[in-house]
């Protein structure tokens, strides 16, 4: 609700302060439900069937996001901008009255068992230092697959910020940064298919996802022209959502029940750093090198992570 009022203030006074406000509301709110949603998938999806359960919540999140920007752009053409935040509370209200409707009737909420005379300080670092203490005890094949979690992440943005500025630079026209952006979200919606995939072929599904990814950035280095570069940019988007949803059912496999919401958190964590990292990161090197030269550079790190993940299947052929 705090959001929706900074909203509904944004719409009514037209000042940034309250924009930015609602957007860290939005920002924490979302967090929490993810971090929620994923860790109840984990536990409630049949365990050979992680990946599934994990690429169509992906799917579903993403397809209304793709929904609500494609009606937002529709919209803004005919009304104000500002009109569309004052639409947030009661759609707000609207989604949450839907909620609680659909709620099982007559459930009992259970509120956990918290030691109120212990300071708020003092109880988050002992959360810290028992998350510490469960992490060191993941073997080294969880960590880093969370390591290339935050990679894939960071790739990603490749389609959905460095292309849509390069064409916006470049004089492309509007429709072309739209459309690099929409062709890059795109496969989520297919998330369901490439989750089933994941599931089926487990770590073939990471070669496969690893070396589709270092092909397509080899060959996105040597075109030129936009329509070769959209569909590359598809591909990419294609291929690194496969990887993550592999990872995401690899990681859950390995991980004790009892730890499944620290693993949430630290999975969220990792997609949420790549689209603060990746743009900063790779939005450096194609200014430093040259976008050819930085995509056969991000390709060969690709071809590294590939063969190391290839050696590792070797030594685990039963994963």
């Amino acid at each position: 609700m705090i959001s929706s009022t900074g909203y509904f203030f944004a719409g009514m006074t037209r000042l940034a302060y309250f924009f930015v406000i609602a957007e860290i509301a939005t920002a924490f709110a979302i967090l929490i439900d993810v971090i929620g949603r994923s860790a109840y998938i984990r536990k409630t999806a049949l365990f050979g069937g992680m990946s599934s359960a994990y690429g169509f919540s992906e799917a579903v999140n993403n397809l209304g996001t793709i929904t609500g920007v494609t009606i937002g752009i529709f919209l803004s053409r005919f009304v104000d901008p500002y009109f569309l935040f004052l639409v947030v509370p009661p759609t707000t209200l609207v989604t949450a009255w839907i909620f609680y409707a659909l709620l099982p009737p007559h459930q009992q909420m259970v509120a956990p068992t918290v030691t109120t005379n212990i300071p708020i300080l003092q109880r988050c670092r002992r959360y810290l230092v028992e998350a510490i203490g469960a992490i060191k005890n993941w073997n080294i094949q969880t960590r880093a697959l969370l390591l290339l979690l935050l990679l894939c992440s960071s790739l990603l943005s490749i389609g959905m910020f460095i292309f849509p500025i390069h064409f916006f630079a470049e004089g492309a026209g509007t429709d072309k940064v739209f459309l690099a952006f929409g062709l890059s979200a795109l496969p989520f919606v297919f998330s369901t298919y490439l989750g089933s995939f994941a599931d089926r072929w487990k770590h073939r599904a990471l070669l496969v996802g690893l070396a589709s990814s270092a092909l397509t950035l080899f060959i996105l280095s040597f075109v030129s022209s936009v329509a070769a570069q959209l569909i590359c940019i598809f591909l990419l988007s294609l291929a690194l959502i496969l990887t993550q949803l592999t990872i995401e059912g690899l990681v859950t496999r390995g991980i004790k029940p009892d730890e499944y919401g620290l693993l949430s958190s630290f999975v969220e964590n990792m997609k949420a750093l790549g689209p603060l990292v990746g743009p900063i990161s790779i939005g450096f090197l194609v200014t430093t090198l040259g976008m050819p030269l930085s995509f056969q550079l991000l390709g060969g790190v690709v071809m590294v992570v590939l063969i190391s993940a290839g050696y590792f299947c070797l030594q685990k052929p039963n994963l």
